[in-house]
């Protein structure tokens, strides 16, 4: 078994002690629109960490940053308010990663989630480069959307 070494020292925003996630101890929690909770989890190197979140009446989004605070990927295949976010994350240094779990929408009444940490092991090169293309595919996202913001109104072009 792998070991999951994290700073339970480790303060968020709030100055509450952010939850570390571990093998085998999934933690459900309350959510409404509006509202994110943060865990913390750390792989040693060339680990691989398979995660779900399972959605129970709300729609979430998880975003991974990395030590440095940076996003790296952002998740949200699931687009229902039932249902799992499922992602796998490696490390080729040791590294702590930082999770977001937050309500799609803003205004969402309060559902349910729970999240969990299904298996850490070595990364095979499979799951390095799933992780890289899911990182790609988060980047490809943002740029969309700051091209699409960027743009000007085509209606005001209309004859």
């Amino acid at each position: 078994m792998a070991a999951v070494i994290i700073d339970s020292r480790a303060l968020g925003q709030s100055g509450q002690e952010i939850p570390i996630l571990h093998v085998d101890a999934p933690i459900e929690r309350d959510l409404q629109g509006g509202d994110e909770h943060a865990y913390r989890l750390s792989l040693g190197g060339g680990q691989y960490a398979a995660l779900v979140v399972e959605q129970r009446g709300i729609d979430v989004v998880v975003r991974v940053s990395g030590q440095d605070g940076k996003l790296l990927a952002e998740f949200d295949t699931e687009r229902r308010k039932e249902g799992n976010e499922r992602f796998g994350l490696t490390s080729e240094p040791a590294t702590e990663y930082r999770l977001i779990v937050r309500a799609k929408y803003p205004k969402d009444p309060t559902g349910k989630y729970q999240v969990r940490v299904e298996e850490i092991r070595p990364a095979t090169e499979q799951d390095r480069l799933g992780f890289e293309a899911d990182k790609l595919s988060t980047w490809a996202g943002f740029s969309t959307e700051r091209e699409n913001s960027m743009r000007p109104d085509q209606s005001s072009n209309a004859p």
